[in-house]
């Protein structure tokens, strides 16, 4: 019983709920730390900027720390992706072989799906901020996220040929209000 009782008041130090720049991640932190590394994309968040930067959550105790980034997390996907998120590997890695070459990982449509949900995100995020933007600023940003120029390309042709994305006569880019009335109710 004791030991139930010191379990419960260790349970009620604060916790800083924050999300990552970068990925977009929700994680949590002592406010003890002076910094936090994102287990998604490794980016090193210093707590001084986090709390001068960021928009923090404090709860108080570890167990509602955990369940209030769950619940962060399934809102972000929902709002995204428009689904729960699935609770499996996102990428299937092959057998190491023998030869020089082979320490290579082969790229599989998961892979590619995955970097057209990190660019379809991206492109929403600067639309919250720009109604248009040049393509540039897209190219700056999926550079952050190790998405490389010629795979952007492709994907905004993609998007431009789906019509979630238009392509303005002054070379900036759009989201299709249509599908953004979708996004942002």
């Amino acid at each position: 019983m004791i030991d139930d009782q010191k379990g419960i008041q260790k349970d009620k130090k604060p916790y800083i709920i924050f999300q990552c720049a970068k990925c977009r991640q929700y994680m949590y932190v002592k406010p003890a730390q002076k910094s936090k590394k994102c287990l998604r994309c490794g980016k090193m968040h210093s707590l001084q900027a986090i709390k001068e930067c960021h928009q923090v959550d404090i709860v108080y105790g570890m167990s509602n720390a955990l369940n209030r980034v769950k619940s962060l997390q399934n809102d972000f996907a929902l709002k995204y992706i428009k689904a729960a998120p699935a609770l499996q590997a996102q990428y299937q890695f092959s057998p190491i072989k023998k030869n020089n070459e082979a320490n290579t990982v082969k790229k599989t449509a998961a892979q590619e799906k995955t970097k057209e949900e990190v660019v379809r995100i991206l492109i929403m995020d600067l639309s919250h901020q720009y109604k248009e933007f040049p393509s540039y600023m897209l190219s700056m940003v999926a550079q952050e996220h190790n998405i490389d120029q010629k795979t952007l390309d492709g994907i905004i042709r993609h998007f431009i040929r789906e019509k979630e994305l238009i392509a303005t006569n002054s070379g900036y880019l759009k989201v299709n209000n249509a599908i953004e009335k979708d996004l942002h109710p």
